[in-house]
């Protein structure tokens, strides 16, 4: 049954019937439907993103359990659209076990191959907030660090 209820909520319309008088804000928040209605929307992200994004936003940073909720979302279905809500978890630390959705050895990079191809600057913002929230020399004197050469590079 919550197989059929899944397929028809990939379809943009049975998504907005479904989603009227705040009922998707609602079964986000009760513990008890919280993780079949981040299911849902791991369908509904790909043809309702920025409704996705207005529902689960208000769940950046608030428990590790919602991070691994959302980490999920941006790891099955991430598009140009939902790249803002990708930067907010790598920037809160969400996303530093992001795995891409090809294998189970793929990075957090995979994630950024598709989009990088389709829509370059949502994916570069996504590499700038994996960049600042892991510096390429972190705590190293870059006076100390030497090039090919051997010597320090300036």
């Amino acid at each position: 049954m919550a197989r059929k209820v899944r397929g028809l909520l990939a379809q943009p319309q049975w998504f907005d019937a479904a989603d009227h008088d705040q009922n998707g804000e609602r079964r986000l928040s009760m513990p008890q439907t919280s993780d079949a209605a981040v299911r849902e929307l791991l369908v509904a992200a790909g043809h309702r993103p920025r409704r996705t994004v207005e529902l689960v936003r208000p769940y950046v940073g608030t428990t590790p359990q919602w991070g691994q909720r959302l980490l999920g979302l941006v790891e099955r279905a991430l598009t140009p659209d939902l790249a803002d809500l990708a930067v907010d978890l790598i920037d809160n630390g969400h996303a530093d076990e992001a795995r891409g959705p090809i294998a189970v050895n793929s990075g957090s990079w995979s994630l950024l191959y598709s989009l990088s191809e389709t829509a370059p600057v949502p994916a570069a913002r996504l590499v700038g907030a994996y960049l600042r929230r892991h510096p390429v020399l972190p705590a190293v004197d870059r006076d100390l660090v030497t090039g090919p050469s051997g010597r320090p590079l300036r």
